[in-house]
């Protein structure tokens, strides 16, 4: 059987207060499915570096409704950081 599903999302626009349940849902979902990607969708002006440094999430979807300037400064800190 062919599938074209590229992914797992855990949730589109979580509010995330504690990583560690978002952490054993990537885990759970990478141990079953390990030819498919997995998405952390967060509504956040924070990124995590939990998430950053998880090896089970593939792709951090950021849903960030500030001004573009504090975005893209935001964004320019968490990529100069090496993912462990």
């Amino acid at each position: 059987m062919r599938t074209n599903q590229f992914g797992w999302e855990e949730g589109n626009e979580l509010v995330i207060f504690n990583f560690e349940l978002d952490k054993n849902i990537a885990a759970y979902i990478k141990s079953i499915d390990k030819n498919r990607l997995v998405v952390e969708g967060t509504h956040s002006q924070v990124i995590f570096n939990e998430a950053l440094a998880d090896t089970n999430i593939d792709i951090l979807s950021m849903h960030d409704y500030r001004p573009i300037k504090q975005i893209i400064n935001t964004y320019l800190v968490c990529v100069q950081k090496p993912k462990v």
